[in-house]
């Protein structure tokens, strides 16, 4: 076994990485041999989302990485939006659509903008852009004489 690799095992750490190999092959149904160790999911930054990895052969990815490009996206978002989709489709949660969202949108601006006119004082001056009488930085040339 390889420095640094002892699996706390005597048996299984006397062997080579080889024999070892071999080994966890042919009892890999032997659920005592593998651990139940969890760990914590947590962002890799705050504000990120969660990073954790699976498995897949490597001709699905090379499917999956096609349709992506091909949809305009890479691989991560065409995993995370087909596996929402699904999701929503088992638990019956319907997406919201572009027009709700903006609907929402425009609704937390409008609290938002109501939440700040209560601040500016009642007698405070009050700003407000006026037209423009011409566009353009052209000069009517002047008229000879």
């Amino acid at each position: 076994m390889p420095e640094g690799y002892k699996l706390g095992n005597p048996i299984l750490d006397a062997m080579t990485e080889q024999e070892l190999a071999d080994y966890l092959y042919e009892h890999r149904e032997d659920e005592s041999l593998w651990g139940n160790k969890s760990y914590p999911l947590t962002p890799a930054k705050p504000g990120e989302g969660l990073v954790w990895t699976m498995r897949i052969s490597g001709t699905d990815l090379d499917e999956i990485a096609d349709a992506a490009h091909g949809s305009g996206t890479n691989v991560s978002e065409f995993f995370r939006s087909a596996a929402l989709e699904k999701a929503r489709a088992l638990s019956g949660v319907t997406p919201p659509t572009t027009a709700e969202m903006l609907k929402k949108k425009l609704t937390e601006a409008q609290k938002l903008v109501d939440e700040l006119s209560k601040l500016i004082p009642a007698d405070a001056p009050q700003r407000v852009a006026e037209p423009k009488t011409r566009y353009g930085t052209r000069r009517k040339a002047k008229a000879e004489g």
